[in-house]
């Protein structure tokens, strides 16, 4: 057996294996770990299933900073070309949907439970109470995503016994926040209809050339510190090659090789650290704008339309942190609205083109939100 590989193990923030928040990989040589990587992955939105948070105790606020996975790749190729690969299951346990709801367990030891496994999978086939469970329940697209304004945790759902509809509810004992879910979903997409828009190709070009104008304006000082950030990590780079460079050439001893390649390799992490604070660069902001437009174009039809994860996948993209609902004032309020959306809707309003209407159910957004760039409006 070959006793040089790398060995790499991924976490996800929730059901699609795209939605990647950890990378982890160890480099053995000849028997012996030389090298360990483990970094943290903004997935798509920075969104999470509370479930697979249980699972790996990664949260949002933790990649909140974190690099995308497209600026990780980098760092992960070299590991993985053209060497042995291992890629480890540590469940021990396999299921299909072409195995009719049959669980194949392997011979190996089990690193975990296969209640647990089954749960993660989603294929946990009865509950206690003898219900099938189902967490991408197309009927309660809301769940993990409504919030209880009182304690702040998620809105779950059920389905009553008597009158067979759904609701949401919050587990929180005390709180007393539910709605039926029907309720709910009528006054969501009555909320997102004010950011469902349409403009003629002419107010299109001056909101485009705006928003790109006050976008390149609101990120100067942060395009600067990025720019001044990478140039520090262009010459540690630099005192990392030279230094590799003299040991080669045997102008340096290992020892002084090994003590200068740890200070460097430290300091390149709290550089990259910095970085990261800062965010990644809108790489294509003409696409973003145009994607954007489409999109507003059609909001409220595509969610009612969509299927669970499609609409977890758009809730999120117009309000990034979720929504809270106030059982006892029946109202609805949001810390951030995605800027693009909220910039149509503020300059349709001004111009005249959408009247604003009183609405029974309205949404509260705080009258000033930081504006750090118009933001992805669809997963990489």
């Amino acid at each position: 057996m070959n006793s040089s590989f790398t060995a790499i193990d991924f976490e996800t923030a929730h059901g699609k294996r795209w939605s990647i928040c950890q990378v982890g990989i160890v480099r053995i040589e000849n028997g012996i770990i030389i090298e360990k990587l483990s970094i943290l992955v903004q997935p798509p939105n920075n969104f999470y299933w509370n479930d697979f948070i249980d699972i790996h105790g990664i949260t949002p606020d933790l990649t909140a900073n974190a690099p995308t996975f497209n600026h990780v790749w980098g760092k992960i190729e070299p590991f993985i070309l053209n060497q042995n690969l291992v890629a480890h299951n540590g469940f021990a346990l396999m299921v299909h949907t072409a195995l009719e709801g049959q669980v194949i367990e392997g011979n190996h030891e089990k690193m975990i439970s296969k209640e647990l496994f089954l749960e993660a999978n989603d294929v946990l086939s009865e509950n206690k109470q003898g219900y099938r469970t189902n967490p991408e329940n197309d009927e309660i697209p809301l769940k993990r995503f409504y919030k209880c304004d009182e304690c702040g945790q998620f809105l779950r759902a059920y389905k009553a016994y008597k009158n067979q509809k759904y609701y949401y509810k919050c587990n929180t004992k005390g709180c007393n926040c539910n709605m039926r879910a029907d309720t709910l979903h009528e006054r969501f997409a009555q909320t997102l209809s004010e950011y469902c828009l349409e403009f003629d190709e002419a107010m299109k070009y001056l909101i485009k050339e705006q928003m790109i104008v006050e976008y390149n304006k609101s990120n100067e000082q942060k395009e600067e510190n990025i720019q001044n950030i990478e140039k520090q990590l262009a010459e540690v780079d630099k005192k990392l090659e030279r230094l590799e460079e003299r040991y080669v050439l045997e102008e340096i001893t290992k020892d002084m090789f090994d003590k200068f390649k740890t200070k460097f390799v430290d300091e390149k992490k709290d550089i990259e650290k910095e970085r990261a604070k800062f965010g990644d660069r809108v790489s294509n902001l003409d696409l973003y704008i145009d994607t954007a437009f489409r999109t507003s174009s059609k909001l409220a039809p595509e969610w009612a339309s969509a299927d669970y994860n499609d609409r977890q996948e758009l809730q999120y993209m117009v309000f990034p942190d979720g929504i809270y609902y106030n059982r006892k004032k029946d109202e609805c309020r949001t810390p951030k609205v995605n800027v693009a959306f909220r910039y149509f809707a503020r300059l349709a309003r001004l111009s005249g083109e959408k009247e604003k209407r009183e609405l029974q159910f309205e949404l509260h957004v705080p009258s000033l939100v930081a504006c750090t760039g118009i933001e992805p409006v669809i997963p990489p």
